[in-house]
């Protein structure tokens, strides 16, 4: 069963779900996302049997660990990590634990393992390389399957990577549909195209065919029987942005997200993931870099209206939030929890141009809430009449999934 494919009282590998589950799932997904991850610990110590235990040597740390969780039996997956590192004496009390992820994750991103591409030079975040199978042959579906069940592990021994993957990943591995605006995550260009093949009011004259070639080593693909055939034009162009938005996101890295998804599920029961959102995931898996408030202050274009209110916001940000808060902040409004090499400065569009953080004001009407534009790393902020109630606002943002206030 394809990931993507996943329905109502099924998981996303086609097992079923009790019907009892939904009536606690609706409470979990209403609650905070400090008290959901809670939750989550609590039920994954419920049921811990014992640790697994890893010898590998740092000099073929990436082959070994790869190996290692493949042929782990399933019974042995949703346990501790104790790793031993051969010919070190380091005894393992987390540390080694630790520096275990972090070194494997950094190797299995090496762009010679051919496994993940970037796809944000700017972030650094990575998304499935269409074309492991060249480097790796038949097998790469076992590294992806492998990959997985880190990821599952990570989480139950309550370690974060040092990486992040693009927002679509996470969408998927949760079952989450994706739509033309995740394009822009994987390519910037490309989604400029589409959404102008989209909107153009005489396709024809572009001479496209429901067929795409993004590979000079790869046969050209038909998104349709026939598809080079099949011109596009202004009655079916919709249906080519949506097939192509299928192909690119989803089929031609299926068999990989099959994988990854089923080593992930291997170790800890769906059930347990569904209560959170595709950014949550993220913030459980890669946690959130240290954001620095003055920074954030001193690169943000404050409008005029606001000058009454912002230092309201600052001080909310700054005081109020936790580090976990202004991270899921952040993400909320730029689309990363965090931040740029170059600091806040260096922001940018979805386009990939330089865009500042910025504060807009609106005017206050009672029940307002702020509303976000992440394509351009906006807050449209009301002009909230106290603190108390622009500390209301701003908590809405994290503390419940947002879609519903967000602009894509």
């Amino acid at each position: 069963m394809a990931l993507q494919d996943a329905t109502a009282g099924v998981t996303l590998l086609g097992q079923p779900l009790t019907p009892w589950w939904f009536g606690q799932l609706d409470q979990l997904t209403r609650l905070s996302f400090s008290l959901k991850y809670a939750w989550l610990l609590e039920q994954l110590a419920a049921n811990y049997d014992g640790h697994a235990r890893l010898v590998v040597s740092r000099d073929t740390i990436l082959e070994q660990s790869l190996t290692g969780l493949a042929k782990t039996p399933l019974r042995n997956l949703c346990t501790l990590s104790v790793i031993t590192l051969e010919h070190e004496t380091a005894v393992d009390a987390g540390g080694v634990t630790r520096e275990w992820y972090s070194v494997l994750a950094l190797a299995i991103l090496e762009p010679s393992q051919g496994l993940f591409i970037v796809t944000n030079q700017d972030d650094q975040s990575f998304f499935i390389n269409p074309n492991s199978e060249r480097v790796h042959g038949p097998n790469h579906l076992e590294r992806y399957l492998a990959i997985g069940r880190l990821l599952g592990r990570a989480i139950i021994d309550e370690q974060v990577l040092p990486f992040h993957f693009c927002v679509p990943l996470f969408k998927m591995l949760l079952g989450y549909p994706v739509s033309i605006q995740d394009i822009r995550y994987l390519d910037p260009t490309v989604y400029s195209s589409l959404t102008y093949i989209r909107d153009c009011d005489d396709v024809d004259d572009l001479a496209l065919t429901f067929s795409v070639s993004v590979d000079t080593d790869v046969p050209e693909v038909e998104l349709v029987v026939g598809g080079r055939d099949v011109d596009v034009t202004n009655a079916n162009k919709v249906e080519y942005v949506e097939r192509m938005v299928q192909y690119l996101m989803f089929e031609r890295v299926a068999p990989q997200l099959q994988r990854l998804g089923q080593g992930l599920y291997d170790v800890l029961p769906q059930e347990l993931l569904m209560p959170f959102d595709y950014k949550e995931l993220e913030l459980i898996l890669c946690g959130f870099s240290e954001i620095d408030v003055g920074d954030w202050k001193r690169s943000t274009i404050v409008s005029k209206s606001l000058e009454d209110v912002v230092g309201w916001f600052w001080d909310v940000v700054e005081f109020d939030m936790t580090p976990s808060d202004r991270a899921k902040l952040l993400q909320f409004t730029t689309g990363s929890s965090r931040v740029p090499i170059q600091g806040f400065k260096g922001l940018t569009s979805y386009d990939g141009r330089l865009c500042p953080f910025s504060l807009h004001g609106t005017p206050y009407v009672k029940g307002a809430f702020p509303k976000v534009h992440s394509c351009f790393n906006r807050i449209d902020l009301p002009t909230y009449p106290s603190r108390e109630l622009l500390r209301e606002g701003l908590f809405v943002l994290v503390t419940i999934d947002t879609s519903e206030f967000t602009i894509a």
